[in-house]
């Protein structure tokens, strides 16, 4: 009995310990392995394929992140088709998450990628409307 009665003890002790260390562990939000979204800041230059109102499209992207501040990002966004014209500059922005995942929006659609590497990004590009379509992105980041 007197061994039961030491083990509730325990235990009632032990536990209500560890939930505190993990609830404020948890509640700072911050892991050393997190990325910042000040990491992404530069060009980031690759491939943009797909199709654009059921056409297949060959493009190249650069995207280049002016700013990033904690979780959120800012930056602007080319594309032409290959060896072509390079667009006008459209601004997007977006918020990372400690997975390495991001969303960001531009103008008229939305990307939806992960940080692969520090020097690597893969995502999707997504736009509704008269110019619909859906776009893989495969981007790599200029002097790495």
């Amino acid at each position: 009995m007197l061994r039961v009665v030491l083990m509730k003890d325990i235990v009632v002790a032990v536990v209500p310990a560890g939930l505190t260390l993990c609830i404020a562990g948890c509640a700072t939000g911050e892991s050393s392995n997190s990325p910042d979204a000040s990491s992404l800041v530069g060009t980031w230059v690759g491939s943009n394929i797909g199709y654009e109102n059921g056409k297949w499209q060959e493009r190249e992207a650069r995207y280049v992140i002016e700013e990033g501040t904690g979780d959120v990002f800012v930056g602007l966004k080319y594309w032409r088709k290959i060896g072509g014209e390079w667009s006008e500059a459209e601004i997007f922005s977006g918020s990372l998450h400690d997975s390495g995942e991001f969303f960001a929006s531009d103008l008229d659609g939305f990307i939806l990628g992960t940080v692969v590497s520090e020097s690597r990004i893969s995502a999707t590009y997504l736009e509704a409307g008269p110019d619909q379509g859906a776009f893989a992105l495969a981007l790599e980041k200029e002097g790495r």
